[in-house]
């Protein structure tokens, strides 16, 4: 029983890794590609999902450590 509950345990973690390694990946490509001197630059438009990154980031590393 111990066995299933911490393999489960791992791969629920391993899996919250990958998800933080695509937040953060797709959170440096968001900030290195806004214009800010271009109002149609979509990356511009999608600054206002910053804050929901840093929160799903925020989320999964509480629940790592």
């Amino acid at each position: 029983m111990t066995y299933w509950v911490d393999e489960f345990d791992k791969q629920t973690k391993d899996k919250a890794k990958q998800d933080l390694e695509i937040l953060y990946k797709a959170k440096s490509i968001l900030i290195n590609r806004i214009n800010y001197h271009d109002d149609d630059c979509a990356f511009l438009r999608l600054q206002c999902h910053n804050d929901r990154f840093n929160k799903c980031i925020e989320i999964i590393e509480e629940e790592l450590y």
